[in-house]
């Protein structure tokens, strides 16, 4: 782990100049962020040629320890350097020197990753103390913020009334059980959780701090097609594509190169589309967004084609054929992207139609009651013994949460099956007995939802021209 000589604090006595120590610590506790730090001497490293540290991070040795401060002492050395990671950040002391009379310090919070790099020649000399926040020190209370305290209501109080659900603010840095104190947070953290505490005292709220585990899983699917395509969040064209054949008409380019420009793009689009027809329904459904505005920009580039009519009909068809990429009832704003020239395509009035007719009877089919919780619509992507408990549960009018005692492997395939299909129920694990128990809720505020949804729906038909 580390090669290098140490003298234990036992062994060290230190005789500061007067105000040395104070000014010294004033400056450290700036640069963390805190008011106060107090030191503690660890010990003294020396590094000699070829000696090194390995990535580490330094244990909590007292009470309210919050970071590390290293003071490198003034001896000719080359190499050394100090090397200090927290997440995507870095930073670097480069002690080396020839003829340097004067310390150099560097202080860092107890949970960053830091190494001592091979010392090439000389000698690396380094006092390492321990930083503490007084006991008597107190995490001051900042001004409630209006617009957090906005936003605060909004995500605590869905529809005025208070959540069941509590919310997590995840934390920058890592805090063991003895280190996780208001007074003992590090760097950004103490200011923002100050704000969050003076809004949700406002609110009447009351916040915890609590350590968190955080697991990841993953599911990666390779498919190749002849061609590799960027996710939907990138088109598969210029930005902007209208305003990209405005400029390319305005520069002079040949019609015939324009036409070839267009053809390609609507191309690429139902390429793209016939990839993503074999997603899982909740991939197809987070790219929605970008797939309709791409396909809405790519109906009104089509107008500077030469045979406008035929690009149109092909790309109205299209999207006609793909129910599963291009909701029905999610169509209005493409529609209305088609520029007037093209409604009297029969292609285009027959998307139009379908359109209508879809809206229609959504908007005649009867709004379940404010307690029917049945959620209906959701394309289920298995139907094994498992799945199809939760299906009928889910597919059930009464609100509560289900309760499946099962083996890890089995709440792993529920879990995923629920991720694929999209479903907005939450999912917890209560590890208590044998097996543990997945636990499955269905959304709050459904009724709103639907009321919403029916609302843009009448909206929609009404702009189509349903009446």
């Amino acid at each position: 782990m580390r090669d290098t000589g140490e003298i234990a604090p036992a062994a060290l006595a230190l005789h500061w100049a007067e105000g040395a120590l104070q000014g010294l610590l004033a400056d450290v506790a700036l640069a963390l962020g805190l008011d106060e730090v107090q030191a503690h001497l660890h010990n003294l490293l020396i590094y000699g040629p070829g000696q090194f540290f390995k990535p580490h991070q330094d244990t909590e040795k007292h009470p309210g320890m919050v970071a590390t401060l290293v003071l490198v002492w003034p001896s000719a050395h080359i190499g050394g350097a100090l090397r200090v990671v927290h997440g995507a950040d870095e930073g670097r002391l480069q002690s080396q020197h020839l003829q340097v009379d004067s310390l150099r310090w560097c202080a860092f919070y107890a949970d960053c990753q830091h190494e001592v790099l091979p010392v090439q020649e000389g000698w690396r000399v380094v006092l390492s103390f321990d930083l503490v926040v007084p006991a008597r020190m107190r995490q001051g209370e900042a001004a409630a913020a209006p617009a957090l305290v906005r936003a605060l209501r909004e995500q605590c109080f869905p529809e005025g009334e208070p959540s069941t659900q509590p919310w997590v603010f995840l934390l920058d840095h890592e805090y063991t059980e003895h280190g996780l104190r208001w007074q003992l947070l590090k760097g950004l953290d103490r200011a923002r959780v100050a704000a969050l505490r003076s809004a949700a005292q406002e609110l009447g709220l009351v916040m915890h701090l609590a350590l968190a585990e955080i697991h990841e899983s993953w599911t990666a699917t390779l498919r190749y097609r002849g061609r590799w395509y960027q996710s939907e969040e990138r088109p598969p064209w210029p930005r902007q594509l209208p305003v990209f054949v405005q400029a390319c008409e305005a520069a002079g380019l040949p019609a015939v190169l324009l036409d070839q420009l267009l053809a390609q793009c609507l191309a690429l689009r139902i390429a793209r589309d016939r990839e993503q027809a074999t997603q899982t329904p909740a991939e197809r459904n987070s790219a929605w967004r970008w797939r309709a505005q791409y396909t809405a920009e790519l109906a009104q580039a089509l107008a500077h084609a030469s045979d406008r009519a035929k690009r149109w009909a092909r790309l109205a068809g299209h999207v006609h054929m793909h129910a599963g990429l291009y909701p029905l009832l999610r169509l209005r704003q493409l529609l209305q992207a088609f520029p007037p020239q093209a409604a009297d395509l029969p292609d285009l009035q027959g998307l139009r139609a379908a359109v209508l007719q879809a809206l229609a009877q959504a908007l005649h089919t009867p709004q379940p009651p404010a307690d029917d919780h049945c959620l209906q619509g959701l394309e289920w992507t298995c139907r094994c013994k498992d799945c199809q408990a939760v299906i009928a549960w889910a597919q059930a009018p009464d609100g509560h949460s289900l309760t499946l005692p099962m083996a890890e492997a089995r709440r792993s395939h529920v879990q995923e099956m629920l991720r694929r299909t999209g479903t907005p129920l939450s999912c917890d694990t209560v590890k208590q007995g044998s097996p543990y128990k997945l636990v499955i809720k269905k959304p709050a505020g459904l009724h709103a939802q639907r009321s919403a949804q029916r609302r843009q729906w009448q909206e929609d038909w009404e702009a189509l021209g349903g009446g």
